[in-house]
């Protein structure tokens, strides 16, 4: 074993075990001189396999929306898909609203969510020959979907290149010119919880229980303000993250056929966010 990562409270370690092995242990022991044995643990039957470009490769993360403004003409989009559009709890208080900023501006109090740059697939398409002369093979690029933020992790749309970003147009130039380059690329993709302005749970905040995607979130109470992070549950409690029930069936098909879809589309693979969170069929739903 090795470690691969170490931050406040926390390490990563990395092992391998040789062919053959049956059920295993593993022996940690503290700075203090403390043991804990955890374990037994019995390898899959059929292992999982690195790919090969993944593991041998020269990754560069993308956050889009602060790489490079490649089409000034798509900045103000930003606003019109913004979540402040569906958080009724944020519309009725004081607090400053979202808003676009020249790509030097200084960053002010919304800078990680709501306080727009511009930077766009444009911007990504037109920066490929740099990346490529740094050796750069795969992108990964964080949300790119229809979304209510800066970050995009509160998808609006699943289907849909975020109109800030361009289009599915621009997207495939994107792949297809990156693929030429000899770069694979990979999407970001949220299972676990949607945005405010997701059509699932606007037909929810609509029509309460007589909604077929009722069940598709864990509802508290209903009429609810959306935005209110007490009447329905959140990632983190955030009110502005309705949790997925990743346990429901027609979640489970509705995701995994977005999945599927993207990569037929012509994305290498998939980053699957907070997969740790994403709930296995034992969950309590609210009625």
């Amino acid at each position: 074993m090795h470690l691969q990562l170490s931050f406040p409270g926390s390490e990563v370690w990395r092992g391998t075990l040789p062919g053959g092995v049956g059920a295993y242990r593993i022996l940690v022991r503290t700075q203090d001189g403390k043991e804990e044995v955890f374990g037994p643990f019995n390898p899959p039957e059929r292992p999982f396999a690195e790919v090969a470009w993944v593991g041998e490769g020269v990754g560069y993360q993308i956050f889009p929306e602060r790489f490079y403004n490649g089409d000034p003409g798509n900045d103000a989009l930003a606003l019109e898909t913004d979540e402040y559009r569906f958080n009724q709890v944020w519309q009725r208080s004081s607090g400053p609203k979202p808003h676009l900023s020249h790509w030097s501006d200084p960053p002010s109090p919304l800078h990680c969510c709501h306080q727009y740059f511009g930077g766009d697939l444009a911007g990504v398409l037109a920066k490929l020959p740099y990346l490529k002369a740094l050796g750069v093979s795969v992108l990964y690029l964080n949300p790119i979907f229809d979304s209510g933020s800066a970050h995009g992790y509160d998808t609006h749309d699943y289907l849909k290149v975020s109109p800030k970003f361009g289009d599915k147009s621009l997207l495939r130039k994107l792949l297809d010119e990156a693929h030429r380059l000899g770069m694979r690329v990979i999407f970001d993709f949220v299972p676990n919880h949607t945005g405010l302005g997701f059509w699932a749970f606007q037909d929810v905040v609509r029509r309460g229980p007589r909604s077929p995607y009722w069940n598709w979130y864990f509802i508290k109470r209903w009429p609810f303000v959306p935005g209110d992070g007490s009447a329905y549950e959140g990632w983190w409690g955030l009110g502005s993250l309705p949790k997925l029930n990743t346990a429901n069936p027609g979640v489970k098909r509705y995701l995994m056929e977005v999945a599927k879809y993207w990569v037929r589309f012509g994305f290498d693979g998939v980053r699957v966010d907070v997969p740790g969170d994403v709930l296995n069929g034992r969950v309590k739903i609210y009625v």
